[in-house]
């Protein structure tokens, strides 16, 4: 039996874990990149009532929003969420492709409510010695936290 015969239900909290958080290669992360950029040939559409989208051969749940934006040199999907993990609260995830004449790159975000320094806070304190690295986070003009990761792809 082929393994997409049926659509598989992703939890849009699956995304966010360690890997993905310390923008090292996450298996979750990689799923809905090709899954987006297959969607994208047929369209994506929101169904809010169940509060999911299908993307390829899986359904993203958990979200409330979905917006895309298009540049000349950039292509954005917006993902509103909300939902608790690891003590802090998620309410946006984002991709992004990047095309300019000499490189193609990607990079996806995360947008947690609340200050950057009471973000890291709650992962440092959730993760403890696991937690690596130091990530860029960025205040946004709302006065919550923006963590990116950029790929080459």
């Amino acid at each position: 039996m082929c393994s997409h015969a049926y659509p598989t239900n992703i939890t849009v909290d699956k995304l966010m874990n360690l890997n993905s958080l310390n923008c090292q290669s996450s298996a979750q992360i990689v799923q809905i990149s090709n899954d987006l950029n297959e969607q994208k040939k047929r369209g994506i559409k929101l169904n809010q009532t169940k509060q999911e989208i299908k993307l390829d051969h899986n359904v993203y749940q958990g979200i409330y929003a979905y917006q895309n934006y298009k540049t000349k040199h950039m292509v954005q999907d917006d993902f509103a969420v909300n939902f608790k993990k690891y003590g802090v609260r998620v309410i946006k995830i984002a991709f992004q492709a990047i095309k300019t004449s000499e490189s193609e790159s990607g990079a996806y975000y995360f947008i947690f409510e609340g200050h950057p320094s009471t973000v890291l806070y709650q992962l440092k304190k959730y993760f403890g010695e696991k937690w690596e690295s130091e990530p860029s986070f960025d205040e946004t003009s709302q006065g919550n936290t923006k963590l990116s990761c950029v790929y080459i792809g």
